[in-house]
């Protein structure tokens, strides 16, 4: 993790599974915001690991808002831990299978906001942890 700057990923296209398998860990200080992640597989079986973070934000919108099904497979099997205080926002606008399996934590601080419209199957077996 580093300290006081910004992180951020948008548009992640151009193939199946963009950022599969990756692990990415937000800066202790700064904004982390991944957006628009158009690959059928993206960020499938992914760790983003905010949980480090103090006073920022976290920022997830998956796909792009269409519903399709092109995006069966993004985060599923995947876990993000939010950050200690500020917002996590999370948005799975996306197809079929979207998000299942996937572990969600937030931290008992966090203002959490989850949005999603989603196909058949998304969230199937998803944990979620909620703010206490």
């Amino acid at each position: 993790a580093t300290l006081a700057n910004n992180f951020s990923i948008v548009q992640g296209s151009g193939g199946d599974s963009v950022l599969a398998n990756t692990f990415i860990v937000c800066p202790i200080k700064g904004s982390c915001s991944i957006s628009n992640i158009t690959s059928k597989y993206g960020m499938q079986q992914s760790w983003v690991d905010a949980h480090l973070t103090i006073s920022n934000n976290l920022s997830m919108i998956m796909g792009d808002g269409t519903g399709t099904d092109a995006y069966d497979g993004i985060l599923n099997e995947s876990t993000i831990q939010c950050p200690q205080h500020g917002y996590c926002n999370v948005s799975c606008n996306i197809g079929e299978y979207s998000c299942a399996f996937m572990e969600f934590w937030s931290q008992p601080t966090t203002k959490l906001s989850w949005l999603y419209a989603a196909g058949d199957n998304s969230f199937t077996k998803a944990q979620i942890v909620c703010p206490r």
